[in-house]
């Protein structure tokens, strides 16, 4: 089965093309040189130019490979049979790098060193990236070395000069380079993009000579924008088919070369003078772009980025298939890898953003043309793959992971796994769904299958890792993440995840060790993260809350500031913000960082809190009262002041729980909670001695039960979870803790008589004498 086109379909008369090859092979065999140069004659009949090219250069590798095995005597006629024919395939077309390079080569071997230096230096100026081009001049350096050492009659004849092939040879070296005058045609199709298309246009007015674009039913002022930039607008119904529609805009176009581009797609700035100069080279049929999209919201920092062909020559045959997520590679020679390039021309992607994809209902739509498609056509891995990536991309986990599995079980032997375009990223997308759904497991197993003939792709291994922390596993999970981080970022033809190799796992590394108490290597990583990614608003928040735990106020409060109002994280960086400013004596930061916080949406209540908190801080009394839903958000910041141990920051703000709407008694229950979670076990123990004292509740007791049982005191935990419940029956959190005591405490006191009352750290006894019953 074929997923999609590897190559052109062989023309109707072109056998030439695939029998020249074995014949001249057999010809060389033979020691036939004169029939073997007759073959070149016959390339000119061969219509389709990509596959006379392909022949060319077989006939030559099969010549340059002949002649290490040619006789010596007989070697001067191999290679001047060549150079004639290499040179009569470049007079057809001059500017072809690897015939340059061939016809180096094959002149360097017949001693004529100048014309050899002048094509392989045409053929580097053309094509830096041409490793043959290279070795032959190094080859050539030693050539001439050998000619100067052996001297006159030594040295092989140069046949070269005498048959006139040197200067011809010099005149193509002069005429090979880029073309000139060549136009590109902006191709796009549209509808309602009023929105996006402006910037798109803006963007890339100026690298292109014409702009076609075809309306698809626009009902907004998308038309009126297009026009406004000097584009040819056609209007044309809209069935179902992007193909079809982006066909539409090729035909029309006029240009040499065309570029398409979608509405929500934006050239990057600086990249105009880069996209004109891809016209020049017209020994490729197309460029790939480095398209970056970004997913989740703008501003996270989340992205993929992968190589996008999206510049051809203008040709008839080169035209789309496919209702959705249309391909058009598969019209083109990808047979020829040189025929393509990978371009450094960036194109940033914003249609895959959660706010884009939900205005415009995206996914839906996709999903409905794509069942069309599927109506239509034989199973595919391809389409099932993009049903897949559309129901991840609407949030439908269960839907996605089942498409993705059956695109991968119709990958079949035949398919090239690592060469495809769309299956390195079918390998993230299905274990990421895998992970999604809960599978851990599966996740684990397919990556680890994956990795095998997919290797250096970073973000199986990190979704390993998230696999490994889902489980439990964190040892092996930040094993994992430093793996990665060791790995790098994967290959661009991968179509990787953004950061998988970087910012992402050292993120995920900080947020791990923060949590285990590693602090110096967590602000290091994450001050690295922040370095490459300064728009991480998860990076800048983690830093500031982990500064903030060391009690770097300052410093906390700094990296904080720098969050925009509108990121989703702004209220949660403000509120960290205002906690080390005012915790820290910063009264003037600190009134401008009500104001951000105002700005980032802070309910009033709790911003009347952060005032009268500040108000307390720098006057030792205050006089706002506290909301009663504001009481949380106080009760988090003294649980914070506590967790990072500024006890006088703590009592400073502890005074405002006597401005909130609470008893006493809700007051004393909301502190002993703090002290208990945070170890604090004597002093959370008098704060419900002091209800118990007072008017004794099953809530009391409990609290009490876990202290006792903090200090290891089973049986007084017993003690006073029983008289919780005997107090309220009804309390299922007292009966719980008390159906886990019994067994203990039996067994602790077995045979021991009755044990001594036992006594908190500060030497105060807890019991249950003195509770009034």
């Amino acid at each position: 089965m074929t997923l999609r086109n590897s190559g052109s379909a062989v023309p109707e008369g072109s056998v030439a093309a695939i029998e020249l090859p074995a014949l001249a092979e057999a010809l060389l065999v033979a020691g036939q040189l004169a029939r073997y140069g007759e073959l070149f004659a016959q390339l000119a009949s061969i219509e389709d130019p990509h596959r006379r090219y392909q022949a060319t250069v077989k006939l030559l590798e099969l010549g340059l490979a002949a002649g290490a095995r040619t006789p010596p005597a007989r070697t001067p006629v191999l290679f001047g049979v060549m150079a004639a024919g290499v040179l009569e395939a470049l007079e057809r077309a001059p500017s072809e790098p690897r015939l340059l390079g061939y016809a180096g080569a094959i002149l360097a071997e017949l001693s004529s060193f100048d014309a050899a230096e002048a094509l392989l230096e045409a053929a580097r100026r053309l094509d830096p990236r041409l490793a043959d081009v290279d070795r032959g001049l190094a080859r050539l350096a030693a050539r001439r070395r050998e000619a100067t050492v052996a001297a006159g009659p030594a040295r092989r004849p140069a046949i070269a000069e005498l048959g006139g092939l040197a200067a011809r040879a010099r005149e193509l070296a002069s005429r090979a380079g880029p073309a000139e005058g060549l136009r590109l045609s902006l191709c796009m199709i549209v509808r309602d993009e009023q929105e996006m298309l402006p910037r798109c246009l803006s963007a890339a007015a100026a690298a292109v000579d014409e702009i076609v674009i075809v309306d698809t039913g626009s009902s907004d002022a998308t038309v009126e924008i297009a026009r406004s930039f000097g584009a040819r607008v056609i209007e044309h119904p809209w069935r179902g088919s992007f193909a079809e529609a982006r066909n539409v805009s090729f035909d029309a176009a006029e240009g040499d070369w065309l570029v398409y581009l979608d509405a929500d797609e934006v050239l990057v700035e600086g990249d105009c003078a880069l996209l004109r100069s891809l016209t020049g080279r017209t020994w490729r049929e197309g460029f790939y772009l480095c398209e970056t999209n970004h997913t989740g919201e703008l501003g996270d920092g989340t992205a993929v980025v992968h190589n996008a062909l999206r510049v051809l020559r203008n040709r008839r045959e080169y035209r789309f298939h496919g209702r959705v997520h249309e391909q058009i590679a598969g019209s083109l020679p990808t047979y020829l890898p040189e025929r393509l390039e990978v371009s450094g021309v960036r194109v940033e992607h914003f249609g895959y953003l959660g706010s884009v994809r939900s205005a415009r209902a995206k996914s839906a739509r996709n999903i409905e043309l794509l069942r069309a498609e599927q109506a239509e056509r034989p199973p595919s891995a391809f389409l099932h793959f993009n049903l897949g990536s559309e129901h991840a991309a609407a949030g439908n986990s269960l839907a996605a992971m089942a498409e993705l599995k059956r695109a991968w079980e119709l990958l079949d032997d035949g398919i090239d796994r690592a060469g495809e375009e769309f299956v390195a990223p079918l390998a993230s997308r299905l274990v990421r769904a895998l992970r999604d759904c809960g599978r851990a497991e599966d996740a684990i197993a397919r990556a680890e299958e994956a990795l095998e003939w997919l290797p250096g792709f970073t973000d199986l291994v990190y979704e390993q890792a998230l696999a490994r922390l889902e489980l439990g596993q964190r040892e092996r999970a930040l094993a994992l993440f430093r793996r990665c981080v060791e790995m790098g970022e994967p290959p661009r033809r991968y179509a990787p995840r953004v950061g998988t190799g970087t910012h992402l796992p050292r993120l995920c590394l900080a947020e791990i060790l923060c949590e285990e108490g590693d602090v110096g290597e967590a602000i290091e990583l994450l001050e690295a993260v922040l370095a490459e990614q300064p728009q991480s608003s998860r990076a800048r928040v983690a830093l500031g809350e982990v500064l903030l735990s060391q009690r770097r106020y300052a410093e906390a409060a700094e990296v904080l500031a720098e969050l925009g109002g509108s990121d989703p994280l702004a209220l949660r960086a403000s509120r960290t913000e205002l906690c080390a400013r005012i915790a820290g004596g910063d009264g003037a930061g600190a009134g401008a960082a009500l104001e951000r916080a105002r700005a980032a949406g802070m309910p009033a209540a709790e911003l009347e809190l952060m005032l009268a908190w500040q108000q307390i801080s720098s006057n030792g009394h205050g006089s706002i009262s506290i909301a009663r839903e504001a009481v949380e958000r106080l009760a988090h910041t003294l649980e914070t002041l506590l967790r990072v141990q500024d006890f006088a920051a703590f009592e400073a703000m502890l005074g405002l729980l006597e401005l909130a709407p609470l008893s006493a008694r809700e007051r004393r229950e909301l502190i002993a909670g703090m002290y208990l979670r945070r170890g604090f076990l004597a002093s959370a123990a008098d704060e419900w001695m002091a209800v118990c004292r007072e008017q004794p509740d099953s809530r009391a007791l409990l609290g009490l039960a876990r202290v006792a049982l903090a200090r290891g005191m089973e049986r007084e935990a017993t003690e006073f979870a029983d008289a919780a419940h005997a107090r309220d029956p009804a309390d299922e959190e007292a009966a719980r803790l008390l159906a886990e005591l019994q067994p203990a405490t039996a067994a602790s006191t077995a045979g021991l008589g009755r044990v001594e009352r036992s006594q908190t750290n500060d030497g105060s006894r807890i019991g249950i004498e003195g509770i009034p019953r």
